[in-house]
């Protein structure tokens, strides 16, 4: 399991991402368009060494397991949110 450090030096590998109304940016864990998300990830990652939450989240197969591997239990009518291509609308 990486550490939140780890991940975020995996970001800085030289990409470069295109940010609406500013163009490239070099840095995505600095940049204030994308920074905050990069720290929640590096938090997340950091949360796996916690000794409060290891449990929690490293727990064994078939023990707190939360809402992840559920499946639904029947599909939805359709999966547009608006109902449907009958519903859309016309211009």
């Amino acid at each position: 399991m990486r550490t939140g450090a780890d991940y975020r030096a995996a970001l800085r590998d030289g990409r470069r991402v295109w940010v609406m109304g500013e163009g490239v940016i070099d840095d995505v864990t600095t940049h204030p368009a994308t920074r905050a998300m990069v720290d929640e990830y590096v938090a997340w990652y950091d949360l796996h060494f916690d000794p409060e939450w290891v449990d929690v989240l490293l727990s064994p197969p078939g023990e707190n397991e939360g809402l992840g591997p559920m499946s639904p239990r029947r599909a939805p009518a359709t999966s547009a949110p608006w109902g449907g291509a009958s519903r859309r609308r016309r211009f």
